[in-house]
């Protein structure tokens, strides 16, 4: 029973991590790293909603006159709650 406990603790600890890295990339607008994208992601560098465990990232992004990409929002939803977001 101790190891079934401690591996749920373990697994909790790892997703907590992931979900604080990933909430601290969008209110510092950067793409996520913890994510995959759900459906077709747009043909300006990526614009779409990605899937994290247990959140969602919106990410915006348009290319520039130079032609790289560049993003110009991001907002992570965990449990129907904002709680990272930035524009540029």
């Amino acid at each position: 029973m101790k190891k079934v406990l401690m591996f749920i603790l373990v697994l909790l600890v790892i997703w907590g991590i992931m979900a604080f890295v990933d909430s601290q990339r969008a209110a510092t607008l950067r793409e996520p790293i913890f994510v995959i994208p759900i459906g077709v992601t747009a043909d300006d560098g990526g614009s779409g909603t990605y899937q994290g465990l247990a959140y969602t990232v919106e990410v915006g992004k348009y290319i520039t006159s130079e032609g790289k990409t560049q993003i110009s929002s991001v907002k992570m939803i965990m449990f129907g709650q904002i709680v990272g977001a930035s524009i540029e």
